[in-house]
């Protein structure tokens, strides 16, 4: 690990997988969106579908494909429709308010904040890529 244990996140909080939740607020069941996730969002950190995912983030109040926000906006795992989406993901979620709890690989537990800047994050997802993050 080029960046360091202490800079490289292992796991993070996904909450509730299988019901679309974006902005703290549940997604209607009949929404496609919602029925996919339902389907597809996977529950368990043993999912198989689980594979190397793409972090695209969400706009703040949880929705579209892409987007600068990618802790506590949405938990959505893709967006029904979109071509291969299996491996999207809209980043971390939790029922904490201000922001998710991750593993780092060298053992410590951190709570990042939703307002965590998007060049920090994922300079902490990375493990090989040189980048020095400092305090977060």
């Amino acid at each position: 690990m080029l960046d360091g244990a202490s800079n490289t996140i292992m796991i993070g909080e996904l909450a509730g997988r299988n019901q679309l939740i974006r902005n703290s607020v549940a997604v209607a069941s009949t929404n496609t969106s919602a029925i996919y996730q339902s389907k597809f969002g996977g529950g368990a950190w043993a999912d198989p579908t689980n594979g190397t995912w793409q972090l695209t983030g969400r706009l703040y109040d949880g929705t579209s494909d892409r987007g600068p926000c990618a802790i506590n906006c949405s938990n959505e795992r893709a967006e029904a429709g979109h071509g291969d989406v299996s491996r999207w993901a809209a980043g971390l979620y939790s029922y904490h308010v201000g922001g998710a709890h991750v593993l780092l690989a060298d053992g410590a537990v951190r709570f990042l904040s939703e307002n965590l800047s998007g060049a920090v994050f994922v300079a902490l997802i990375s493990r090989a890529s040189g980048e020095t993050v400092g305090e977060f």
